[in-house]
């Protein structure tokens, strides 16, 4: 398991370097406060901003199947989105176990588009399309059908917030 006091350490240490914090939502504080008393000080430091899943593009307007040949995902099966990094929270790991048992167990089409990581990083699983760094969030919930959460141990998580703000189911 990571070191959780030493992670929330560094990000308090690296948010009281900067002039600004991007923030989703007030609550999003709330939820950083809960873990760690300390992260009061950023709240009146805070820009809020909603999610780029809402934002309006041009990208956002494509139908489903336009978005999923922008990203090279599969027309004829259903199509999760794995959003975020592999630490600290390994939630890629447990989802790449939760796949191989699938395939010696059942026989369920499906592919797991993963957002974030480097594409070399990725686990190798003819389940698994590494996409890399995404910065057309709108179209990538569009191509999508459902969102894996990547954070186990809290529900408030941006990939949670972008998920609902697209209106995909959660997994």
């Amino acid at each position: 398991f990571p070191d959780v006091r030493a992670l929330i350490d560094r990000e308090l240490d690296v948010c009281s370097r900067v002039d600004r914090i991007v923030i989703p939502c007030p609550e999003a504080i709330d939820e950083l406060v809960r873990c760690d008393p300390r992260f009061e000080r950023l709240r009146g430091r805070a820009s809020y901003v909603m999610t780029g899943a809402r934002r309006s593009t041009a990208a956002s307007a494509l139908g489903r199947q336009q978005a999923r040949a922008r990203f090279g995902l599969p027309l004829d099966q259903p199509v999760g989105l794995f959003l975020g990094s592999r630490e600290p929270y390994r939630g890629l790991d447990r989802l790449t176990a939760g796949l191989a048992a699938l395939e010696e167990r059942f026989l369920i089409a499906g592919t797991v588009a993963v957002a974030g990581p480097d594409p070399r990083t990725a686990p190798s699983s003819p389940r698994i399309r590494a996409l890399g760094r995404v910065d057309d969030v709108a179209a990538l919930f569009q191509a999508v059908d459902f969102v894996v959460n990547v954070n186990r141990f809290s529900l408030f998580d941006l990939s949670v917030i972008e998920t609902l703000e697209a209106g995909k189911p959660l997994l």
